[in-house]
């Protein structure tokens, strides 16, 4: 976490260069290099759903991405604080958030998505762990590793990627 001069406070994502580049293949690097291609252009057009990229540098070490910090923690964090609180209130056949949370995240979420495509960024690793929470309860797309651009005139991707317990 780093804290700007401006008393703002941000995260940190701090990507050891010796990890990156003695993996086996280019895929790790690749992941990076387009996960920062894609934050870029959402920091060209912000949206309040999608993870805004603040800084990115790099040091001898480390490449560093610097973001908005949501300290909400994430989706899945919700869903299974919400289970043990309600499995600790005696609730034994409990499925999900309630209903109208759960609306509400749908909605936000569908606005990302709409955003994105917008761009012509398909996210690709949607999962209540790639979904922040700020302290407002507002969700906030994350992880644009995997994300993809469509070029025009060229509107179809086939294939699937992912994360395999998700598919």
């Amino acid at each position: 976490m780093i804290v700007r001069y401006t008393g703002e406070v941000l995260a940190l994502k701090d990507m050891n260069k010796k990890v990156v580049k003695h993996k086996a293949n280019d895929k790790a690097r690749n992941l990076i290099q387009n996960e920062r291609v894609v934050l870029s252009l959402l920091g060209e057009k912000p949206a309040f759903c999608c993870l805004n990229l603040r800084y990115a540098f790099e040091t001898s070490a480390s490449y560093a991405l610097a973001f908005q910090f949501c300290c909400g923690g994430d989706l899945d964090y919700r869903l299974n604080s919400y289970r043990k609180k309600m499995r600790n209130e005696g609730v034994s056949k409990l499925k999900g958030l309630p209903e109208k949370e759960v609306q509400f995240y749908a909605a936000e979420m569908a606005v990302a998505l709409n955003h994105l495509h917008g761009l012509g960024i398909i996210h690709r690793d949607m999962k209540p762990l790639n979904i922040l929470l700020t302290k407002e309860g507002h969700c906030v797309l994350s992880d644009f590793g995997l994300a993809t651009r469509v070029k025009k005139g060229k509107e179809e991707k086939k294939g699937r990627i992912g994360t395999p317990g998700f598919l």
